[in-house]
């Protein structure tokens, strides 16, 4: 028997549910990476499965965050499609679709990454009360300089 396959017998079955039930997040220039990186965590959240697509500029997007999620340990790529679009004036597009299927230790990476969010949501509220009560401070001063200014000049 070869390595590949005792490999094929002793591997775990992936559970795939059928394509059309996976639900698909379509990539878009006008998002960023993070924005899509942070939508797919939220499908795979309560999702399996998920099927992230993109055409044309947004390819390397859709490998990147496909990349991510498996270095982060959180997903693995359970299947990649390519194809090319044609349309009626014969000009064409190019497509990639990645399913990715949630890890184990999906849960624990998320909450982390949840936790994250929620202690930078708080430092910045910290940091715009700091910056107001500084910038009302500078502008009280000024306001003392500028009446004794007046005072003195008269």
């Amino acid at each position: 028997m070869s390595h590949t396959e005792a490999d094929a017998e002793n591997a775990q079955p992936v559970t795939t549910q059928p394509r059309d039930q996976i639900p698909i997040i379509k990539f878009f220039k006008s998002k960023s990476l993070f924005q899509q990186l942070d939508a797919t965590m939220r499908q795979l959240n309560t999702k399996e499965q998920v099927i992230i697509s993109g055409l044309e500029s947004t390819l390397s997007t859709v490998v990147s965050v496909a990349q991510k999620l498996k270095s982060l340990g959180c997903a693995e790529i359970s299947e990649i499609k390519t194809e090319v679009i044609f349309n009626d004036d014969y000009l064409y597009k190019h497509k990639m679709s990645i399913v990715l299927t949630r890890t184990p230790n999906f849960s624990d990476v998320y909450e982390k990454r949840q936790m994250q969010a929620e202690e930078t949501k708080q430092l910045k509220k910290q940091l715009a009360a700091a910056r107001m009560e500084s910038q009302e401070f500078f502008r009280s001063l000024t306001e003392q300089q500028g009446t004794e200014e007046v005072a003195q000049n008269s």
